[in-house]
């Protein structure tokens, strides 16, 4: 019994050693990390910008990027690209039910209307009148139950200045307001004093002449005539998503001018780029180009659907300029090649390089704890992760967000150059396979236990008879 006891202690052990020596592993194939700060407020969904350093010390798929917790556990992620939301507003007017109407003193009145049974969310009222060259001050209260009421508009305006312009705003605009059932609208300077169009001239004569002339004008008092009192609710819809465009340094910036070309050679950081703008002062050109990259900046192969023109014209008070290429991809050096002729070569100053950026996404709510996580990076002949936290996130409707900037890079102090997590004989592996042979060897040991018990009792039975 005692030695089985030991044996049991001892795989315990063992595996607690295993599972240590395995974390270990994971950390020692990068070669960089960077520390994340903690998250400031919780949310769904933590996302963390990818930069220049994570690109250029990754492999093309990005498959060599792990999250680790501050035990060194993996923290499952997916990675998407950085997309802002095309958005387009619908406004929608609700007529509404007038169940309240009173004056006030000063010149003003109160209206109480209701909503109609409906979901929508309103922000803002519309009033509908004939009433032309008017301005009016409204205010708006909302409630639910015609006692409590609160403000959600003060001394907006309303106008039309048809005598003078064509300009009019018969619209109030206030925050969102969640399926409040009434409104109060108190207008004030309801009725305003207006000349009358017809004039009339008394004269005096005195001995046969005019003496003098008399301008009798009529004055009336004209309130705002009210037809229909709209409630307006506007709901957002997203048309597609946008990639976020990012600008990124260019490095070893060179020109070499050639008898019948220009050459124009740079690196990235191997950043994902969409175009490239030309810098020069030059002006009044039109010439062909061609994009060429390279991973040693010794072979060159040209990029496929980077062909373009630049051009930029300036004469007199006309002016025109497109200056910029199309990129595709991740690439280590870059050459643009742009055709003279016999036209004398253009002085290019530098270049300006943009592009999209991905966002690594994990769910935050499933780190145990979130302080001193690590984004580790850098070998590309491991093999990527296999997660399904993606299809996870997808399904998610209307989750919230938070980004968290990672800190500067540091080198791994724990990088072993020998370590590939395809390798046999990683940790992950032979932490499997011990567990495997401590499997085997304790049901052996159980077996053989069984045995003895069982030959013990065969005994005992023939010594009782």
């Amino acid at each position: 019994m005692k030695i089985r006891n030991s044996l049991r202690n001892c795989a315990s052990l063992c595996i607690i050693v295993f599972a240590i020596e395995a974390a270990a592993d994971e950390k020692q194939l990068f070669r960089f990390f960077k520390p994340l700060p903690s998250p400031e407020q919780r949310a769904d969904i933590a996302r963390i910008p990818l930069d220049s350093e994570i690109y250029n010390s990754t492999s093309m798929s990005l498959g060599d990027i792990r999250l680790l917790d501050a035990d060194g556990s993996e923290i499952p992620f997916a990675i998407a690209p950085d997309e802002s939301p095309e958005k387009t507003v619908h406004t929608k007017r609700v007529k509404s039910e007038i169940v309240s109407l009173k004056k006030l003193d000063g010149n003003a009145i109160e209206i109480i209307v209701k909503s109609p049974d409906s979901p929508e969310d309103f922000s803002g009222i519309d009033i509908d009148t004939r009433s032309r060259n008017y301005e009016k001050q409204i205010s708006v209260q909302a409630s639910d139950d015609m006692t409590n009421w609160t403000q959600v508009c003060s001394d907006n305006s309303i106008f039309d200045y048809s005598e003078f312009a064509d300009l009019s705003n018969s619209s109030i605009s206030f925050p969102k307001i969640h399926r409040n059932k009434y409104f109060k609208i108190l207008i004030s300077n309801f009725s305003e004093e207006k000349k009358s169009p017809r004039h009339e001239f008394v004269t005096e004569k005195r001995l046969g002449s005019d003496f003098s002339v008399i301008e009798k004008i009529s004055v009336s008092s004209e309130p705002l005539r009210l037809d229909n009192i709209f409630l307006i609710a506007k709901t957002e819809k997203t048309l597609r998503q946008q990639r976020r465009k990012i600008e990124y340094q260019a490095k070893d910036f060179s020109v070499r001018n050639l008898p019948d070309a220009t050459e124009i050679f740079f690196s990235t950081r191997m950043e994902p780029l969409d175009s490239v703008v030309l810098e020069t002062e030059s002006a009044n050109f039109a010439r062909e180009c061609r994009v060429y990259a390279s991973d040693d900046g010794k072979s060159w192969q040209e990029l496929s659907g980077s062909r373009g023109k630049i051009k930029k014209v300036k004469i007199s008070n006309f002016y025109c300029s497109d200056m910029e290429l199309a990129l595709n991809g991740r690439h280590r050096h870059l050459k643009i090649s742009i055709t003279n002729g016999d036209a004398p070569p253009l002085e290019f100053t530098g270049v300006k390089l943009f592009g999209s950026r991905h966002m690594l996404e994990f769910i935050l709510a499933s780190v145990k704890s979130p302080e001193g996580m690590k984004i580790y990076y850098g070998n590309p002949e491991i093999t990527a992760p296999s997660y399904d936290v993606g299809e996870i996130i997808g399904s998610l409707k209307n989750p919230s967000y938070i980004e968290i900037i990672p800190g500067a890079e540091i080198k791994n102090p724990d990088f072993s150059k020998g370590a590939s997590s395809s390798s046999f004989l990683s940790g992950k592996h032979i932490f499997y396979v011990f567990i495997a042979v401590m499997i085997i060897f304790l049901s052996f040991t159980l077996f053989k236990s069984f045995k003895t018990i069982e030959l013990k009792s065969n005994d005992n039975s023939g010594g009782s008879q």
